[in-house]
């Protein structure tokens, strides 16, 4: 599938009142940056990376005449209204390995939960390497067999082809364990027969 293709404009001005400015119509600041690339402030607009890029994690910006393959390599969002406040977009070239963080995927949560079980994912990215192209939006891991006491480490994470994964393989991705019980302590009833003091 080809990368969706985002036309961006430079941004001058750094100021915190331009900043409100560009937010407060929809589009989204942006840095883009490389291995010889100098960085570069940008503005998104807002409608369009949010109906193209979505779900994806390598897109094409298009400044003036020049169109940049690039890995969306961090989205900052506001922690209440969840409004995107700045996004970096790392630039690749198509034929060097880039080493990046996917996102991890669960499979099969609802018949883990079904049999009783409760779900710990300590980590929700993986650290793969390869070509841009070979680089997936997203791993999946099939978690539906999983039953309390089972685990997951990242070296049981299915890779597509072309990629090799760089973070640690027995790192736990997740955990099944099994809901905590609710102890309810009867009332003590007053039989009269307490020593008084």
């Amino acid at each position: 599938m080809a990368a969706p293709v985002i036309t961006a404009s430079k941004r001058m001005s750094r100021t915190k009142g331009d900043l409100k400015r560009i937010r407060a119509t929809g589009d989204i600041p942006a840095v883009i940056y490389g291995k010889s690339r100098v960085p570069q402030s940008l503005v998104l607009p807002g409608a369009d990376f949010r109906m193209r890029a979505k779900g994806h994690r390598m897109i094409e910006v298009r400044i003036d005449n020049e169109q940049v393959p690039v890995v969306i390599q961090d989205i900052m969002v506001h922690p209440i209204d969840r409004q995107i406040l700045h996004i970096e977009l790392h630039a690749v070239a198509m034929d060097e390995q880039t080493q990046v963080f996917v996102p991890i995927i669960l499979n099969g949560l609802e018949l883990v939960e079904k049999h009783g079980g409760i779900v710990q994912q300590q980590v929700r990215e993986a650290e793969v390497i390869g070509l841009p192209q070979s680089i997936p939006d997203f791993l999946t891991l099939d978690i539906s067999a999983m039953q309390v006491g089972d685990s997951l480490r990242m070296k049981d994470i299915p890779l597509t082809s072309g990629i090799t994964l760089c973070s640690p393989g027995e790192e736990v991705v997740l955990s099944v364990i099994a809901p905590k019980l609710h102890v309810v302590e009867e009332p003590v009833v007053a039989t009269g027969q307490e020593q008084r003091v």
